[in-house]
């Protein structure tokens, strides 16, 4: 049952957040047709359909490789430090090959944006987190010690 909840929430997670915010890229560009990836990608294509498609494939495998990859915390030889590098660098590494196949990137100012957009975010998100579960902790060994 984990791990059909992880994909689950894997998919809906990475469609959610890669449909939003090709909706917002198309609002801010002001795009008459719906482009799920940059409108570059389309050119390959005969149809607008086939890479919508593809790019929404690629949407939700991005979002299952980011739900497994957070397993590398459960790794109890390594302290946090690796866990985390490792995830940041697994996740990064994912974003950019699907991002480069997507043509997500037109220059090397675009890469750099993204690996600092990146950062930021994942930085964020992991300080939440890590605040969650420290509190979790807390209260747990709180409960232990009545």
């Amino acid at each position: 049952m984990y791990i059909l909840k992880k994909i689950f929430n894997g998919i809906s997670i990475g469609l959610f957040i890669g449909v939003s915010l090709s909706i917002i890229f198309n609002l801010i560009n002001n795009s008459d047709i719906y482009y799920a990836t940059n409108p570059e990608f389309y050119k390959s294509f005969d149809n607008h359909l086939v890479p919508t498609i593809i790019t929404f494939v690629c949407f939700t495998s991005i979002g299952l490789i980011f739900a497994f990859a957070s397993e590398i915390y459960k790794i109890k030889k390594w302290n946090i430090f690796p866990k985390t590098l490792f995830h940041v660098t697994i996740l990064y590494v994912i974003l950019t090959i699907f991002g480069k196949y997507l043509c997500w990137f037109e220059n090397v100012n675009d890469i750099i944006m993204n690996f600092i957009t990146f950062i930021v975010i994942y930085i964020i998100i992991w300080i939440i987190k890590y605040n969650l579960v420290k509190k979790d902790i807390e209260k747990i060994n709180k409960n232990l010690k009545k």
